[in-house]
């Protein structure tokens, strides 16, 4: 097994059937018993036989045709989820081959020997995880009580559930799945979930938006599925227009069709938004426009549907105006796979990974990491992770995903109420943020695996915070950002440098006070924002920036285009020793071919520790000649804050 993959309950694949195999025994798992503690931890079934899959056909196949997706049946369990998601991953064999690894080994083949033992992996929380299970399964009167491929002799989609159902504890526990979740744990991919109802799609804007969305997704090979949400007790019923509620439908092409003036009229529109979809189950079909039997295909020419792309994979699938898709669905699930190798010719992204944990530990300590919402205020108690946009205005793609929770089956919550905000903090920030700063977005809590935002930000420094609705309450999580840059992202525990990875964790929450005495200790922290220059004594525009310099420390800002009035909004944080006698410097420059030019500077000296903000107007000046400064026109607007309490910003 590689060292990438955890063995679940100490059970490793290979160990077990060699020993099998050299001793001529099959595979009983004591971990994942044949009984009812298995199937139920709600109630004790007794009616319920295992049967291995010899006992249940003449040749048991793992899979009949390599990972292509026949019919499916959830069996008695309705997990229809299960069933979409087997048939998403089913469409992709890469990702198929690693959820069901070294698949040739595992048939039943003459050259490979028999005993009973399969294994699955399944992603959480970032690590890949072996989940080794026996070949029993449950049945009723010889048939497989639960998901099961409509091929009586294959069994991967059996097998599969079982290794989950094992993950999870045992099957019934897989109630609380959804079909994106099951995705993600067997691709490692990022979650997106659409709730229809909520876009208000009435106005075209939304609905083409969300259409070129999906497409976008689809274009980048992410698995997604849609589904009608109904009650567990609806689930099956079935539409007039032949479609099934609660069913999981893979999306597996969307098309986009400017149609040709000769058509128009029979088409019916001048362009055309339309939706290929896979029922799994393969029972009922649509029977809307465009669908199989409809009048509208008859229209169009063998030629004329190639052209247009509207074409069938499987039987299978089937054609829905996307007008008719968003009236009658109402989720929409993508499963997203963000392109992480430099050498190709899509959009290449830059991952940033990091797993952390809620705790509640001692109030004010490094385990004190459950503040809760913003709403407490203990909320800034939580993890804080950082990152640097580098980039002048770039789209940042951030997921956090959580670890299910563990309870003793007496509750039907499976998810704790998450959230995430990201501020904006001053471009030299290393240690935690101990004040609000400016939100760039704020997410709703919800009782959700995962939070996934996508956000527009400009060039700076931010923090991200994942956090629980309420105080205290604990669990592990992963945060995955995503730009198209290199962003450095740290956590908020430790003065931190970048890692390897591109990725830390702030922690520390100030400086520390050194007891030397012979070491002039930190005693003041100010933050400043250069809000703006003005009137600067120049006949056009020129590009400017600042630099901040203050004991020791320089800070550059980014430069502004062709002006002479320009705005940076640039704030820096300082931790002073000598405030009183080392006041702030801040020097203007203009950015040349060769060497840039210093423009004027100006010193700041503050005596107010109070922690009140104070905006100042700044005289400029510059060295003449003589070596003397001399007052330039213009001025640099401040904003000064300052306080002797180093956790106060």
């Amino acid at each position: 097994m590689a060292p990438s993959v955890v063995a679940h309950r100490s059970q490793r694949y290979s160990v077990l059937k060699k020993g099998l195999v050299k001793r001529g025994e099959i595979f009983v798992d004591n971990e994942f018993p044949a009984n009812s503690k298995s199937l139920f931890y709600s109630r004790v079934c007794n009616d319920v036989e295992w049967k291995r899959p010899q006992d249940l056909c003449k040749v048991p196949k793992l899979s009949v045709d390599g990972s292509t997706c026949s019919d499916l049946r959830e069996g008695e369990l309705g997990n229809r989820w299960f069933v979409a998601a087997c048939c998403s991953l089913a469409r992709e064999p890469k990702l198929w081959q690693k959820v069901v690894p070294n698949h040739r080994e595992q048939e039943w083949e003459p050259d490979c020997p028999y005993a009973g033992i399969f294994h699955f992996q399944f992603w959480r929380l970032g690590q890949w995880v072996d989940v080794v299970i026996n070949d029993e399964l449950p049945t009723r009167d010889g048939r497989l009580l639960f998901c099961h491929s409509e091929s009586t002799n294959e069994f991967w989609p059996a097998l599969l559930e079982k290794a989950y159902a094992k993950l999870y504890g045992d099957y019934e526990s897989l109630n609380s799945c959804c079909t994106v979740d099951a995705l993600v744990d067997m691709t490692g991919g990022v979650a997106q979930k659409y709730l229809i109802p909520e876009l208000d799609i009435k106005w075209d804007i939304n609905r083409v938006r969300l259409f070129q969305e999906l497409q976008e997704a689809l274009e980048n090979k992410a698995l997604l599925t849609c589904s009608i949400e109904v009650d567990r007790e609806c689930a099956g019923e079935t539409l007039e227009e032949g479609l099934v509620k609660g069913n999981g439908y893979a999306i597996t092409a969307i098309r986009q069709i400017h149609v040709e003036k000769d058509l128009r009229e029979l088409v019916g529109t001048a362009v055309l938004f339309i939706v290929r979809l896979r029922n799994a189950t393969g029972q009922k079909q649509w029977t809307g426009d465009w669908a199989d039997t409809s009048t509208q295909w008859t229209l169009l020419s063998s030629r004329d549907k190639e052209k247009f792309g509207l074409t069938f994979e499987q039987e299978n699938d089937f054609w829905i105006s996307f007008d008719d898709f968003a009236k009658y669905f109402t989720n929409v699930d993508i499963c997203h796979f963000f392109n992480t190798a430099f050498f190709t010719t899509s959009r290449t992204w830059c991952e940033s990974a990091l797993a952390g944990e809620w705790t509640a530990g001692a109030k004010g300590t490094h385990k004190d990491r459950a503040g809760g919402s913003e709403k407490h205020n203990t909320f800034l108690q939580n993890h804080q992770y950082m990152f640097d946009m580098a980039s002048e205005q770039d789209i940042v793609v951030l997921s956090v995903e959580q670890e299910d929770i563990d309870l003793t089956k007496t509750t039907a919550v499976s998810h704790r109420q998450i959230g995430v905000q990201i501020i904006k903090v001053e471009s030299n920030r290393k240690y935690r943020v101990h004040v609000g700063g400016e939100k760039v977005l704020v997410s709703q809590h919800m009782r959700s695996r995962n939070i996934f935002k996508k956000v527009l930000l400009k060039r700076g420094r931010y923090v991200v915070i994942p956090s629980t609705l309420d105080p205290g309450v604990e669990g592990k999580f992963l945060l995955r950002i995503y730009t198209s840059c290199i962003a450095c992202a740290r956590k908020a525990a430790q003065k931190v440098e970048p890692l390897a990875n591109g990725f830390g964790q702030l922690t520390k929450e100030c400086p520390c006070r050194t007891s030397c005495l012979f070491v002039k200790r930190v005693c003041v922290v100010s933050q400043i924002t250069i809000i703006d220059a003005d009137g600067l004594e120049q006949s056009k525009g020129i590009d400017t920036y600042v630099v901040v310099k203050c004991e020791g420390e320089t800070v550059k800002s980014h430069w502004l285009k062709n002006t002479c009035d320009p705005k940076w909004n640039f704030k820096v944080i300082l931790y002073r020793k000598q405030p009183t006698v080392k006041p702030v410097t801040v020097e203007i420059w203009s950015r040349r071919l060769l060497v840039d030019t210093l423009l004027a500077t100006t010193a700041i000296s503050d005596c107010d520790t109070s922690g009140c903000p104070v905006i100042k107007v700044c005289s400029l000046y510059k060295k003449a000649k003589t070596q003397k400064y001399m007052q330039l026109p213009g001025s640099l607007r401040v904003q000064l804050t300052s306080s002797d309490d180093l956790c106060a910003l």
